[in-house]
């Protein structure tokens, strides 16, 4: 991408319709003085929003810049829509936890309130982007409803620092809401920062460019006594805010930054990874990194010899890198950090659990034999453990449950079927039927799928069921039944559980996905584009979406909106022969036979052992007048399906085209001698 560098902060409101102005320029007093500057000349007596976001990840955490937009905005929410501080309140209380004394999310499920020993159960990666695109939609609502607003000027300092949740709100904010909220933000980066910046927000829609040469800042080597005081303020921090979780959440960012500060940085660690466990207990997985990668340089420092210790620290750290497409790295830390250093059997088994689903699930190549490898060790671990230990039992239901992956992904769903049962059976003999209920939950929803996979609808949807019961607001749980069930034909059902799952949740990409889905198979096409745009415009480049709309566009005749459907589609994915082969019908019925057969061509050479492919084109090929070649593709056709039902028809077609052609071919050839 080409980028034109201004040299000058341009005037307010920007040029050209562009939303976004990168600022790239050496951090400090000077830079501070030009964003003031700017943002007095932009205000210039208009009736505006303004506000100047700190975004730095090491001073405001995950939500850095987020938190205090929205901590800015809430007395004005609460004059003019109060309502939405319930509608909202789970991205409320995950952004500012501070307000958990006074905003009480109505939906909490066990995930989130299950101490960590009990936790046997992630967030799915999506919740953080549900959250912050609550937050965006809370911001529109309240635009909305606030008559009295004017345009948004919002100003990110230090928005190279920000983490990747930050980052990703201010972008969707721009791409979803510029237009309704007459939004400008200008982001303020370090130097060297700016082009991969610009080429980030490009995203989401026109972006300026400005670089200010100013002078570096100079950064005087700290003194003991500031370093001194530094500690000091960490301590009485840690004496204020301990024994009260939401106040650490509040206060962890300063925690870190005060004993880094100080003479004593060993101390900011543990509290890193207080960090690391508090991201993977809310799902925030690529940010839990920022915590966690210096801790493998600490571990004997931080753990010793204690293997739970070592534990806590790399199980929830390879949890991050396997969640963000890094499960290389995190494989490769088992190995080294624990299968090499380490004789503790449980801690082994835990690794080696690990390492099979990571082979199954997380690393580029699926590998089914080295994850069975991996389980039979684990085996070997448990078994050398005390049997009757609650650890030991834990530890066989894991195991377990690793080896019933590898026979459903070897195609034996039976095997894994016994596997899981026995586990469950474990559970109830040791625990009984109300002891940790996640785990009770997670054997549930195993079986389910398990059931699925056999095409035994209803044992599937007793066994989602079981985990609802036990689980009631856990919105994923309804949506995994909703499948089931518009898997098993009973729409209706699928239906409530799609709008239940997003009644307990901040907005849904999937679940609207499904729901869209399901009410295209009840041929409800209006509502099914509702659905589907729903979901789009949080996921604009969601193909099956894209694909579900433009077929229920179709539904309804809406053949250009439907076509522009399948062209973005084939924008993310040129090479998809059943869009290709969906917009060449289009292009035919709108007479466009060129485009019909181009189209056509691609998706024969793309999936040349499609039978209806051949008939398609032979159409169109006919109409063209391209007869001998429609003949061919007829052929081809009867060639690869020989029992087609219209068999008859279609031989009867090319018996008519042959005679067709002979008839044809005197007059092209010239009179023939008798």
């Amino acid at each position: 991408m080409l980028i034109n560098w201004q040299n000058d902060l341009p005037s307010y409101p920007l040029s050209s319709g562009e939303r976004v102005l990168v600022l790239e320029a050496e951090p400090g007093s000077e830079r501070r003085k030009a964003l003031a500057g700017w943002l007095e000349r932009a205000r210039g007596g208009q009736a505006l929003f303004s506000q100047v976001l700190d975004c730095d990840f090491s001073q405001g955490g995950v939500w850095a810049g987020v938190a205090e937009l929205l901590d800015a905005l809430l007395p004005r929410i609460q004059a003019v829509a109060p309502s939405l501080l319930v509608s909202h309140d789970t991205e409320l209380a995950a952004i500012l936890p501070q307000l958990r004394e006074t905003i009480r999310p109505r939906h909490r499920s066990l995930v989130e309130l299950a101490s960590d020993e009990e936790r046997f159960q992630l967030h799915a990666r999506g919740r953080a982007d549900r959250l912050l695109h609550g937050a965006i939609e809370l911001l529109a609502d309240f635009h909305a409803a606030d008559t009295a607003q004017g345009p948004w000027l919002l100003v990110c300092e230090h928005f190279g620092r920000a983490g990747d949740l930050s980052r990703r709100f201010f972008r969707e904010l721009v791409r979803r809401q510029r237009a309704q909220l007459d939004l400008t933000l200008l982001v303020a980066v370090d130097p060297g920062e700016g082009d991969a910046t610009y080429t980030e927000l490009s995203r989401a829609g026109p972006v300026s460019g400005v670089r200010l040469r100013l002078a570096p800042q100079d950064r005087a080597p700290m003194s003991p006594e500031v370093q001194r005081a530094h500690a000091h303020a960490a301590r009485e921090l840690e004496h204020r805010v301990q024994r009260e979780p939401e106040a650490v959440k509040a206060s962890l960012p300063r925690l870190i930054h005060l004993w880094e500060q100080s003479a004593e940085p060993e101390n900011a660690l543990r509290w890193r990874a207080e960090g690391l466990r508090l991201c993977v207990r809310q799902g925030y997985f690529e940010d839990g990194l920022r915590y966690g990668e210096p801790l493998v340089r600490a571990l004997e420092a931080l753990c010793g010899g204690d293997p739970k210790a070592r534990w806590d620290i790399l199980g929830k750290l390879c949890t991050c890198l396997s969640a963000t497409g890094r499960g290389e790295w995190a494989a490769r830390l088992l190995e080294e950090e624990i299968i090499a250093k380490s004789d503790d059997s449980a801690l082994r088994a835990r690794a080696f659990n690990t390492l099979a689903v990571s082979h199954l699930r997380y690393l580029p190549r699926r590998d089914v034999r080295l994850a069975e490898q991996y389980v039979q060790r684990a085996a070997e671990a448990v078994s050398r453990l005390e049997p009757s230990t609650d650890e030991a039992r834990t530890l066989t239901i894991l195991t377990n449950n690793a080896l019933a992956l590898v026979r459903l992904l070897e195609g034996k769903p039976d095997e894994a079927l016994r596997l899981c049962q026995a586990s469950l059976a474990l559970f109830d003999e040791h625990l009984g039927p109300h002891g940790r209920p996640l785990q009770r939950a997670a054997l549930m929803l195993r079986l389910a799928e398990l059931f699925l996979v056999m095409g035994a609808h209803d044992e599937a949807l007793a066994h989602y069921s079981a985990a609802i019961a036990i689980d009631p607001s856990q919105s994923e749980y309804y949506g995994l039944r909703g499948v089931a069930a518009f898997k098993a034909g009973r729409l209706l059902e699928a239906e409530a559980d799609f709008q239940k799952a997003l009644a307990l949740s901040p907005p849904y990409a999937e679940i609207g996905v499904n729901l869209g889905q399901c009410y295209r198979a009840m041929e409800r096409a209006e509502d099914a584009i509702r659905a589907y745009s729903s979901a789009l415009e949080l996921e604009p480049e969601n193909v099956l979406a894209l694909v579900g709309r433009a077929q229920a566009h179709e539904l309804l005749g809406q053949a250009e909106r439907a076509c522009a459907d399948y062209n973005a589609v084939l924008q993310l994915t040129p090479d998809d022969a059943l869009v290709l082969a969906n917009r060449a019908v289009l292009h035919y019925e709108a007479g466009r036979l060129q485009s019909s057969v181009v189209d056509l061509d691609r998706a024969v050479s793309l999936a040349s052992d499609t039978p209806e492919l051949y008939q398609n084109r032979s159409v169109v090929l006919s109409d063209l007048g391209r007869r001998a070649e429609a003949i061919a593709d007829l052929s081809t056709y009867l060639q690869l399906r020989p029992d087609a039902e219209d068999r008859a028809e279609v031989e009867e077609k090319l018996s008519a085209w042959r005679e067709a052609l002979v008839r044809a071919e005197p007059s092209a050839r010239g009179p023939r001698h008798a």
